[in-house]
């Protein structure tokens, strides 16, 4: 049990919600009639248990940014090709790839699903935030009244507010009028929000570390 990587994870360790179903789920699995891998010869369970444990891993926002630098780093210095064909990502890779690529994509389905799944990851952290409430403890996930003070990739619902409408590659000509309206209001308003905080940043680096030439 102590071998599963969210076991070790800080968040199993303090949060009320994820450590219950990580009990529940190895509960269940104790039973035989549970036992998922009971098909799978024993000379490839090695090779499937890592498959199932990476395919959580590439679906951790807290990642997003590595996975990208890794992805960028192997297209300017490992990738060869031959024909328009990229011949040096092995499987595991590539299908870690479309498993982020498809987990991140979920806020660009049409309006219905991405509503549903929107509201489906909200109600995780309201949940998170009653059960630290009738233990005593002090929420651990951020409330939606302060979501502008996390980072982005660490709060997968504020990482639902960045993308802007028009990524869904459809008009939203099915939304009414004032909806569109508020969407791009929306959208354009935490960019906005975002380059005054870059801007506060490099402004203030520049005070801290002056030019050399600032003294002349």
């Amino acid at each position: 049990m102590t071998e599963w990587p969210s076991m070790r994870c800080a968040a199993t360790a303090t949060t009320p919600l994820r450590s219950r179903l990580t009990s529940v789920s190895l509960f269940a699995a104790r039973h035989p009639r549970f036992n998922v891998f009971c098909s799978i010869p024993p000379q490839a369970f090695s090779a499937c248990r890592q498959r199932i444990i990476s395919a959580i891993l590439w679906t951790d926002m807290a990642k997003h940014f590595d996975m990208v630098a890794q992805l960028k780093a192997k297209i300017e210095d490992e990738m060869v090709l031959t024909e328009g064909i990229i011949i040096t990502l092995q499987k595991p890779y590539l299908e870690g790839l479309l498993l982020h690529a498809s987990d991140i994509s979920n806020p660009l389905l049409s309006f219905d699903l991405s509503f549903d799944w929107a509201v489906r990851a909200c109600d995780e952290f309201f949940q998170q935030n009653r059960l630290e409430e009738k233990l005593g403890q002090p929420p651990h996930m951020p409330t939606f009244a302060a979501f502008d003070l996390y980072n982005v990739a660490k709060c997968q619902v504020n990482f639902i507010g960045e993308f802007p409408p028009w990524f869904t590659g459809h008009p939203l000509s099915h939304l009414p009028p004032e909806t569109n309206e508020f969407l791009c209001m929306h959208t354009h308003s935490k960019m906005q929000i975002h380059r005054e905080k870059n801007v506060d940043t490099e402004a203030m680096t520049e005070n801290t570390n002056p030019s050399p030439n600032s003294h002349a």
